[in-house]
């Protein structure tokens, strides 16, 4: 659902019960709620929000949500989210400034009714990363805040550049099922990443060849045949692991790598992201 002025909810057909959510327009453009089934689990109550950039139309925008929870007895919000167009802490802004106290304290009065917390704060609570970039000025404008039941479900907390061209990035996570069953890691695989590797293939091929060797000079040909075969494949099994996680291994310390380089190159003054200097301009 999507109204006009700039809050949008959209959901995956594939991973929710879509048919059976609920919208309520909250305040047009600024605030939309959705209830979405969950199993035994009842109904999880999202709202998105779009607040305004003014401190004073800001802080009317908070004690009209709380007022409205009030009046009309609405559900409790699990999760908060959207553009907040504040900050609750100057660690959040570059160069670090304390935003007006009047709009801070009409947003943690609303929280409080709920006792919803800082997913991405609560993971890094040390870490100065942001959403927003305008000229040489930083915010962490975007945020998810969550009640303690559902953030402890809660995982991989990040923050990512949009895939299209806006002057805001991405925040994310992933809320796990306790409902789901327990999967295991079932039976391991040779990965392609193994069988594509030319030195494991030729160890396979020596390995086959002593195996053939072996039962050609062997009489008991059917007993030496399964207790052969059965030795083969352990020890091809033996050596993938090995090489599967020697190649794991190099590719994680790249990915992590990578990973770092592209946080310090975010984090730096000087960077200049194509998408966001468009909105700026």
């Amino acid at each position: 659902m999507l109204n006009g002025k700039g809050v949008a909810i959209i959901l995956n057909k594939r991973y929710t019960t879509w048919k059976d959510a609920i919208f309520t327009d909250i305040i047009p453009g600024r605030a939309l709620m959705l209830q979405l089934p969950r199993g035994e689990q009842g109904k999880l109550c999202f709202l998105a929000v779009y607040a305004p950039n003014d401190a004073g139309e800001n802080t009317l925008f908070w004690k009209n949500l709380t007022k409205h929870w009030h009046e009309k007895q609405l559900p409790c919000v699990d999760t908060l989210l959207g553009d907040f167009n504040l900050v609750e802490d100057a660690l959040d802004r570059n160069p670090p400034r304390i935003d007006p106290t009047a709009p801070v304290e009409a947003l943690q009065e609303f929280k409080a009714m709920f006792s919803l917390q800082d997913g991405w704060r609560k993971t890094y609570p040390d870490k100065m990363f942001f959403t927003w970039t305008h000229g040489t000025t930083e915010s962490r404008l975007d945020r998810i805040y969550m009640c303690k039941n559902l953030l402890k479900y809660s995982t991989s907390w990040a923050i990512n550049p949009a895939p299209f061209q806006t002057d805001h990035d991405v925040v994310s996570c992933s809320i796990l099922n306790p409902e789901e069953p327990f999967i295991g890691k079932g039976r391991w695989s040779i990965p392609p990443m193994v069988t594509g590797n030319k030195e494991f293939i030729r160890k396979v091929i020596d390995r086959g060849m002593e195996l053939q060797t072996h039962l050609q000079t062997t009489p008991d040909e059917r007993h030496s045949l399964q207790v052969s075969y059965a030795a083969f494949k352990k020890d091809i099994l033996s050596i993938a692991k090995k090489y599967a996680s020697k190649t794991a291994s190099i590719l994680d310390k790249k990915i992590s790598t990578k990973e770092s380089e592209l946080n310090e190159s975010l984090q730096s003054p000087g960077v200049d992201n194509p998408g966001k200097a468009a909105q700026s301009a």
